[in-house]
């Protein structure tokens, strides 16, 4: 019985492993020439991990790195619903604010979506008001404004500096 037991857990431990090794190959595939076609099957790589392996340690990096591959692979939607998911599992985590940051930008440069981008640069800099992104959003903010808006902003800073 105990031997049976050892011989499982070998077994599932092995499979983890293996998992990693076809996880780390394709990476360093990727990593030699981006092919959209590598970058895919990697995606579902990491998604049979972090679903199969959800308390691995592993899991969290393999959802995130997911999340950046598919705004790579200009898949917006499926990148901040991983996002969404990274955040939600992980509130206190040293990539929550990068994912916020990321998921903003993916709506606004991969999806057009300015009223979401807006939203979200917007919790990215109340959230995160001195991370080293946050004069980034600012700016991001600045740009997604309507053009004449942005010329009184920058005349109404004008009038502050003059004496």
């Amino acid at each position: 019985m105990i031997c049976a037991a050892a011989l499982l857990l070998f077994s599932c431990t092995s499979a983890e492993q293996q998992k990693q090794k076809e996880i780390v190959k394709l990476e360093t595939e990727l990593k030699q020439e981006f092919r959209e076609d590598a970058a895919r099957k990697l995606v579902k790589e990491y998604e049979a991990y972090f679903t199969k392996y959800p308390e691995s340690k592993e899991s969290k990096e393999y959802l995130f790195r997911a999340a950046n591959t598919l705004v790579s692979l200009r898949e917006g939607k499926r990148a901040i619903a991983y996002f969404d998911q990274y955040m939600s599992k992980y509130p206190d985590d040293k990539n929550t604010p990068v994912c916020l940051f990321t998921k903003a930008l993916t709506y606004d440069t991969a999806l057009g979506d300015k009223a979401s981008a807006v939203a979200a640069y917007q919790e990215f800099i109340s959230r995160y008001p001195e991370h080293e992104f946050a004069d980034d959003a600012q700016n991001a903010l600045l740009l997604l404004q309507d053009p004449l808006e942005l010329i009184r902003s920058f005349e109404a800073r004008q009038d502050t500096v003059q004496p």
